[in-house]
């Protein structure tokens, strides 16, 4: 499984199964007490140990004030018994009227961090008394460890509308790079297709490439004009089998590279500042 709705459905699934028996429990525990604040908020504390991995439990009346302490595992913080809860996101997400709800991931206001909350209401007979609320904060969480598989399909970004706006204002420059453009490209075809380069980009108005490589990818090269136009650069990136899991495949890569060259003179006006290649997830980025 790769696409990110699903991983997402998935991981709120198994959560709510986990979750579910023990909040299930832990709302009969707390049915005859609900009236009874301090009793109620002992049940809170002894069970919030037995909830693996949560922060905070309270609970609230049917409208979302808080009717208990904020209990945590070495404290019971009283200060926050009245506040309006129904504005967070938890309420603000559709509660179920039985069973476990789960709100979506949010930013606590207190932690700051990614977190979601599990609430359950509390019945007694055919009554809602109210509900139970468990934080928890994603960080804590066993989560499934699966990771989003980069997307095939086409996706268009748009950019800045101001930018947009001054297109037809502006007027191309021939830049050090234009002068040598099909030097310069045939070196970057080398540096990809044999010196182990996964990523290049290219900055046709501010005269420099940045290249990222397969065997260092958390930190990037940049490479100024006089070295990028220089085919001796190529010496200085071992010779690398191009990568076998690629998606551009490797007699692409010039293309792409031939469509750079189209586009940087396609228009006196309209006409590209920068492009990039990523061979890894096929990647191409433009800026006009």
């Amino acid at each position: 499984m790769t696409d990110q709705s699903e991983i997402i459905a998935l991981q709120r699934d198994l959560l709510r199964y986990s979750l579910s028996p023990r909040l299930e429990r832990l709302a009969k525990r707390c049915e005859p007490v609900w009236e009874k604040r301090h009793q109620r908020d002992q049940i809170l504390s002894i069970w919030l140990r037995r909830i693996p991995h949560s922060r905070l439990i309270y609970a609230t009346d049917t409208g979302g004030i808080q009717v208990s302490a904020n209990v945590y595992e070495h404290e019971l913080a009283e200060a926050n018994i009245g506040q309006d809860l129904s504005q967070r996101p938890y309420f603000d997400d559709e509660v179920a009227e039985d069973g476990l709800s789960l709100s979506r991931v949010y930013i606590s206001s207190a932690t700051k961090r990614p977190c979601i909350t599990a609430v359950r209401p509390v019945h007694r007979g055919d009554q809602l008394l109210g509900y139970l609320a468990v934080d928890f904060e994603l960080r804590d969480l066993p989560l499934l460890q699966t990771t989003v598989t980069p997307t095939n399909r086409w996706q268009q970004i748009s950019g800045d509308p101001a930018i947009q706006t001054q297109v037809m204002m502006q007027r191309r420059n021939n830049s050090a790079i234009d002068c040598r453009i099909g030097d310069v490209m045939a070196i970057i075809d080398e540096l990809i297709c044999e010196r182990g380069i996964f990523h290049a980009k290219l900055h046709f108005s501010s005269l420099r490439a940045t290249l990222w490589l397969m065997g260092d990818p958390y930190r990037y090269r940049i490479h100024v004009i006089e070295e990028i136009m220089d085919p001796s650069v190529c010496m200085a990136y071992t010779r690398r089998a191009y990568p076998t899991p690629a998606l551009v495949k490797r007699d692409e890569v010039s293309l792409v590279l031939d469509r750079f060259v189209e586009l940087r003179f396609a228009d006196p006006r309209f006409y590209l500042r920068s492009g990039s290649l990523n061979i890894m997830n096929g990647l191409v980025g433009l800026k006009f």
